[in-house]
């Protein structure tokens, strides 16, 4: 094909690609509702079992083995909690979100997103302090499976998406895709 024929097709086409960058262009500019911006407060816990009992010397093993299995399968039920939205209605600010993130057994990787600037990590403490009084409430004991940080809290960070920079790849993807729904419909000749 040459360059002339190429071009006659473009210009024939040019309202279709012009349409199809639009709506690339706007579905990528208005995506970024969706994603959440703002300072991010991000901690890492480890989940102890402080009932744990120590070990009779006959059994060692087998006690230790079933103390560490029951550890780690409380990790699911401390996530399912931390998401569940009758705790995130109880302990999280409007506008406000968070993160739960299972890493392994036994860790949890919280992150508190806030739109406000003068945020800081108390909002995160809050909510391990609220969980862990929760678990203590859950399971009837003051020796409850608690949360409890692995490092020190790190500063905050922002984060946000760029609208514009959405808008331009959301138009070059709705381009692209034109450009090739009509070089399959001029190839077989539809």
């Amino acid at each position: 094909m040459e360059l002339k024929e190429f071009i006659k097709i473009l210009k024939s086409y040019l309202t279709v690609i012009i349409v199809l960058a639009i709506v690339g262009a706007a579905s990528g500019f208005y995506s970024t509702r969706y994603f959440s911006s703002g300072y991010h407060h991000t901690q890492v816990y480890f989940l102890t079992d402080s009932s744990a009992q120590p070990a009779s010397v006959e059994n060692i093993k087998s006690e230790n083995f079933f103390t560490q299995e029951k550890a780690r399968n409380f990790t699911d039920t401390a996530v399912a909690i931390l998401e569940s939205p009758d705790f995130k209605s109880e302990n999280i600010g409007t506008g406000d979100e968070l993160i739960v993130r299972k890493l392994a057994p036994q860790v949890i990787r919280l992150t508190y997103v806030s739109p406000n600037a003068d945020s800081n990590n108390s909002q995160l403490q809050k909510v391990t302090e609220n969980f862990n009084t929760k678990s203590q409430s859950l399971t009837g004991s003051t020796q409850a499976s608690q949360l409890k940080a692995v490092a020190g809290f790190q500063p905050p960070s922002y984060s946000s998406l760029n609208q514009f920079v959405l808008a331009v790849g959301g138009a070059f993807i709705g381009i692209v895709f034109a450009l090739f729904v009509i070089g399959v419909k001029n190839y077989l000749k539809i």
